[in-house]
């Protein structure tokens, strides 16, 4: 796997970790509210425990693709954070940027390339 597409996989993962760090926390408040009532043992204690983890995996995996999309400047930057930080569809970006759909992927694909020449 080359750079750009290793960033591109990377990109991808970030929007996946959002929605799995939302259920991950969901879940842990309703543990944690099982565990106030009194509902406690040793498995809800090894669960929490386990979410915990994972959480701070997300949170420092998530922290990696913030900090290098925020090396970009300009028209990189604005496309990058809209899709992934914010994410919005290919359409929406368009529409907060007023860049057609050529120049959003266009300057996408530089952008890639400019985040790939950092890892």
């Amino acid at each position: 796997m080359n750079k750009v597409e290793t960033i591109k996989h990377k990109l991808i993962e970030y929007t996946d970790l959002q929605l799995e760090r939302v259920q991950i926390h969901n879940i842990l408040t309703r543990l944690r509210g099982e565990m106030k009532k009194g509902y406690t043992s040793q498995v809800h204690t090894e669960l929490e425990n386990l979410y915990v983890r994972k959480l701070a995996e997300i949170d420092e995996q998530k922290l990696f693709v913030e900090n290098l999309i925020a090396t970009l400047d300009g028209e990189e930057l604005e496309v990058m954070k809209y899709r992934y930080i914010n994410g919005l569809t290919w359409e929406k970006v368009c529409e907060a940027t007023y860049y057609g759909n050529t120049n959003v992927h266009r300057i996408h694909r530089k952008a890639l390339e400019h985040l790939a020449d950092r890892i």
